[in-house]
């Protein structure tokens, strides 16, 4: 799209003499709970592409602000013949399109899921890994291979492409499923030395997409990813890994990561769940807890019923002895009043008898 004229894709036979240029493409799916989906150009570590915000044919498009820093590119050379080497490492078919090129489809290996599959992911398939057999897959003439503009990698599989570039340009190249080119398993195929015009020499009829909603969107973060190793039960993420979404990145972008070492002022220093002591101390600490507990829950109502039990044939013997003392009691009093009435008597016969 050089000078704003229109691109036009050179399908031309292929000259014997010259080597196509040769690059892989490796696609790979993170589960839950990271859940992300990444993409790797000539065996370069794993990104979680993102394009940028605005339109990369505008006006206000600059690369060194509107780019973000995990935006995938392959640049190939134009007019050339270019294989590219697609490899998954998916549970499932992964259906790729290349725009504005028609692609030949050399070869594809189907791997044995059963051997080279696990729950979580297919390990990249190395049935392309000699470049002795890619050349001799080149030597295909044009014409005699399929040619597609939408084709298929096998779940853990590989497929082998060849196209041939036209003029300068950019070329979007994503999965047809609208997940994986959200998510990031997209790249930006550059061809020759394409560059944004710099000096605003466009025509005041060209079309544009730089809408408020678009100006104002701003980059998503980047970052390399979160991985938290000592979580139990959880599928680790393989290292060089870097990710474009938030909750990814939240052990930059949250606000305990912010705090992680903020200094206020000279020797104030602020860290957050940094204790120092390791994690298998944490965890035999918390199994002592829970160990006590249990047999502090067990025991404890034994022991109590035993003491009530106690305590009842202790209230029964008081009980006994209190009844014998107010029956002594009762009969000290009969005594007494018995005895009070034989001094009454007494005193009333000799009172009588002095009578004259």
């Amino acid at each position: 799209i050089t000078s704003l004229t229109p691109l036009s894709i050179n399908h031309g036979a292929k000259q014997d003499n010259i080597d196509s240029e040769i690059h892989t493409i490796d696609t790979y799916f993170q589960p839950a709970p990271q859940y992300g989906h990444f993409i790797s150009i000539n065996e370069s570590a794993l990104y979680q592409n993102e394009l940028p915000p605005a339109a990369m044919i505008s006006r206000s498009f600059r690369p060194s602000k509107s780019v973000h820093p995990n935006s995938m590119a392959l640049r190939v050379a134009r007019s050339s013949s270019v294989i590219i080497v697609w490899r998954t490492s998916l549970l499932m078919d992964v259906p790729v399109h290349l725009h504005g090129h028609s692609v030949e489809v050399l070869d594809v290996a189907i791997p044995d899921l059963r051997q080279d599959c696990n729950l979580q992911a297919c390990r990249l398939s190395q049935a392309y890994a000699s470049k002795e057999k890619i050349k001799s897959l080149d030597k295909i003439p044009p014409g005699l291979a399929i040619e597609k503009d939408t084709f298929i990698i096998p779940a853990g599989g590989a497929v082998v492409t060849r196209i041939h570039t036209g003029k300068r340009g950019i070329w979007l190249a994503t999965g047809q499923k609208d997940i994986h080119g959200e998510d990031g398993m997209s790249f930006v195929m550059i061809v020759g030395d394409y560059k944004i015009p710099r000096v605003d020499n466009w025509p005041a009829d060209f079309p544009t997409c730089d809408s408020p909603l678009v100006k104002s969107t701003s980059l998503k973060p980047h970052c390399q990813c979160y991985i938290d190793k000592d979580a139990p039960f959880q599928l680790e993420m393989p290292d060089e890994k870097y990710c474009s979404r938030s909750h990814l990145c939240r052990h930059e972008l949250s606000h305990t990561a912010n705090l992680e070492s903020h200094v206020y002022g000279p020797g104030f220093n602020i860290q957050s769940g940094s204790s120092g002591m390791p994690d298998f101390a944490v965890a035999v600490i918390f199994f002592f807890l829970v160990l006590t507990s249990v047999v502090l829950i067990t025991v404890l109502p034994s022991r109590s019923s035993h003491s009530n039990i106690t305590g009842l044939n202790d209230e029964k013997k008081p009980r006994r002895s209190s009844s014998l003392g107010i029956g002594s009691r009762i009969s000290q009093r009969r005594n007494a009043i018995i005895r009070s009435n034989i001094d009454i008597d007494i005193g009333s016969t000799g009172g009588s008898s002095s009578i004259p």
